[in-house]
């Protein structure tokens, strides 16, 4: 943010116990360089031999380069049940976070009674405004109070937007994406989630969702998004393809992926080839 401090709409020193004004939230430091490896990564041969399967973080690389200059990025990941979407969701998280890549991350994560991702745990995402970061990057992971109560998808939505807005790089992760739509109709349901798809490239805010199939997925949201595609069903495959958000060649290799395994389909560029696997945690 040039040396410059920002401020965060609602944030007050009262909400601390302070006198009045607004509250300085300090960025992190410059973007750390990735760290030389210590030894050379293996490719190892992919289904059908074709390509080869490379380390996940060559692809994370490629889809994190906008957030190095302070740019937000949209990105969506599919995959059905036990190929390990979310445990790739984590692992490109974890390469973001380690980097400095994002200053704040809301988590939308309600699927299971556990957390599925790493971070302090908050029911909504305004309570960033009455509990402000002390250090950064700040992880929330957005949780349940109760049975009956789920964190806004608008709510966070809006504050990764108004973040962003006030010079803090904010991504928010709508795990289950279908959260922030309307049932079977392809259709948003939260406003501001469509908007940070459709605006908040220029100023910083980002956009994950995961979703096991990408039938019913607002055409905003996939064609302006890189694609990590994990196995597929059939169905799943033959939609994309006749839809023609990835090459027909691309589709035969999702329907061979093993589990941990995925592909990257650019929203602009051509498709690489390339099969990319996710390191066991």
């Amino acid at each position: 943010m040039n040396g410059k401090a920002a401020t965060m709409s609602g944030l007050r020193e009262t909400d601390r116990g302070g006198a009045s004004g607004p509250v300085q939230l300090v960025p992190p430091d410059p973007v750390q360089q990735e760290a030389p490896r210590a030894r050379a990564e293996v490719a190892r041969r992919a289904p059908e031999g074709v390509g080869s399967v490379r380390p996940a973080r060559e692809a994370w690389a490629k889809l994190a380069e906008p957030l190095r200059r302070r740019k937000g990025i949209r990105v969506l990941f599919f995959g059905i049940t036990t190929k390990g979407k979310t445990h790739g969701v984590a692992d490109f998280l974890d390469y973001v976070v380690q980097r400095n890549l994002v200053e704040l991350l809301l988590i939308h994560d309600v699927k299971k009674p556990v957390p599925q991702y790493t971070g302090e745990i908050s029911h909504e995402a305004t309570d960033v405004y009455r509990q402000p970061p002390e250090n950064y990057p700040a992880v929330r992971v957005l949780r349940r109070r109760s049975l009956d109560h789920l964190p806004s998808v608008e709510g966070a939505a809006r504050v990764t937007l108004e973040s962003a807005y006030e010079g803090i790089t904010s991504m928010l992760v709508i795990d289950e994406f279908a959260r922030g739509l309307l049932p079977d109709s392809g259709k948003w349901d939260a406003s501001s989630a469509e908007r940070i798809w459709c605006e908040g490239a220029d100023f910083g805010a980002s956009g994950i969702g995961t979703k096991q199939l990408p039938q019913y997925t607002p055409t905003s949201a996939m064609a302006q998004s890189d694609l990590v595609i994990f196995g597929l069903n059939g169905k799943g495959v033959s939609h994309l393809v006749a839809e023609d958000y990835i090459p027909a060649d691309a589709g035969e290799l999702v329907a061979r992926l093993d589990q941990r395994r995925f592909i990257l389909v650019p929203a602009e560029g051509e498709f690489d080839g390339n099969v990319y696997e996710v390191p066991m945690r």
